[in-house]
């Protein structure tokens, strides 16, 4: 897929369609081991291709503007409210839409480098919690993108932590930072994603 600046997007709105048939026809009303990994893969095959944006701006491939374009235009992709006419389908998208929030922050906060500041990650966490009970969700928000964006430096992000979480949108978004976690734990090989041509 080509951006208007035409910087190639590693993922398409057909992609993202087609994770959608792909859950629609899984068995989620027993959510079972195959429809389980649907959505886990759904969710992983989008932070790959955000890693790839982000892989072309570190080795000088894509600008940072161009990078953050492709990552707004894969996020306008998935974002879009499903309506696939079964209200709990709808619902586990909307789970894995939530979640992708905290990835497409943290990939923002890394090719902008704002993510500077040192306090230990549980301390920040635990300061977005703060800010989301304040009802300060932009700013909950932003302290996930700087967690996010440690991570992907290579910081560690405690599952336990995660696990242990109660139910919140801070919650939520740092499922997709787990997400980018594992998949760069997974060791998972990636181009650039470059092809500008």
């Amino acid at each position: 897929m080509k951006t208007a600046k035409n910087i190639f997007v590693p993922f398409t709105e057909e992609r993202w369609s087609n994770w959608l048939e792909c859950a629609k026809q899984s068995d989620y009303k027993n959510m079972d081991e195959t429809a389980t990994k649907v959505f886990v893969e759904m969710e992983e095959d989008v932070v790959i291709a955000c890693c790839k944006l982000v892989k072309g701006f570190e080795i000088g491939k894509l600008t940072q503007e161009q990078s953050l374009d492709g990552l707004h235009t894969i996020e306008t992709i998935t974002e879009k409210e499903t309506n696939t006419g079964d209200g709990e389908l709808d619902e586990l998208i909307g789970l894995i839409q939530a979640s992708l929030v905290g990835a497409f922050v943290s990939f923002e906060s890394y090719v902008k480098e704002s993510f500077t500041d040192k306090p230990p990650i549980d301390e920040l966490i635990r300061e977005a919690l703060d800010q989301e009970k304040k009802g300060h969700f932009d700013i909950a928000l932003a302290i996930v993108g700087k967690i996010g964006a440690r991570v992907i430096t290579g910081e560690a992000l405690q599952q336990e932590t995660v696990e242990e979480l109660e139910d919140s949108f801070v919650a939520e978004w740092l499922d997709g930072v787990d997400s980018i976690s594992a998949t760069i734990t997974s060791s998972i090989e990636y181009d650039s994603g470059a092809d500008t041509t």
